[in-house]
């Protein structure tokens, strides 16, 4: 995507994964765009990046070349947190926790597919499912209790990168003033966008930038391009 990264870049990924791990090792690459809006936008504001739906740390790669301050990777199904404490030990600046992110403390029920990246809690997503499909409890934080078990309660430049398959209308409900930047990916069949857009806005943030990625299909074109 031309990014140069003096950091050696490396993901071990899951054999059982279906989704982002078999997409992954077939090209290298994906979300071309909103990849490439992260990596520019923490590289502009150097913030501290909480990753809630980190899967295996893709994007907290990005983070880290791109030069956060520090990040905290959150991954809630205990496979997946497994193989993204392996591909973050390197980084000196990154801090992962295996909890899910919900709007309340407490444990939480998501259901898990042959697709990991596609875990959602249970009954937050109304897409169909693509694979087949497991239940498990995890344990929940909400945003406030995790800044304050953080310690970050005075921080002013704390960035959310969040993909976590339509729970985030619920979690983005009362967003903690200490955070500044969002990059969340939007789940349109589970809410209505307009509404939730502008729940975001009356909290005090402005839409900048607003993305359709470029379609899986186009992938093998990209290559060839490249």
């Amino acid at each position: 995507m031309g990014i140069d990264s003096k950091i050696p870049i490396k993901l071990i990924l899951n054999p059982s994964d279906k989704g982002f791990s078999k997409e992954f090792s077939l090209f290298g690459f994906r979300e071309v765009l909103n990849s490439l809006l992260v990596y520019y936008i923490v590289r502009k504001y150097r913030p501290c990046v909480i990753d809630i739906g980190a899967n295996l740390g893709y994007y907290v790669a990005l983070e880290v070349i791109a030069g956060a301050e520090k990040i905290i990777a959150i991954e809630p199904i205990p496979l997946t947190y497994f193989y993204l404490r392996k591909n973050v030990r390197t980084y000196g600046n990154v801090v992962t926790l295996n909890v899910a992110v919900a709007d309340r403390d407490g444990e939480v029920n998501m259901t898990v597919s042959d697709g990991f990246n596609l875990a959602h809690v249970t009954g937050e997503s109304q897409d169909a499912p693509v694979y087949p499909e497991s239940n498990i409890r995890v344990r929940g934080v909400s945003l406030s209790t995790l800044i304050a078990k953080l310690g970050f309660q005075n921080f002013k430049n704390i960035m959310l990168r969040m993909d976590i398959e339509g729970y985030e209308y619920k979690v983005l409900k009362d967003i903690p003033k200490q955070i500044s930047l969002i990059n969340v990916e939007l789940h349109p069949r589970n809410y209505d966008v307009k509404e939730f857009c502008q729940r975001i806005v009356d909290q005090g943030f402005s839409i900048e930038y607003f993305i359709g990625d470029i379609p899986f299909g186009f992938y093998p074109l990209i290559n060839i391009l490249d």
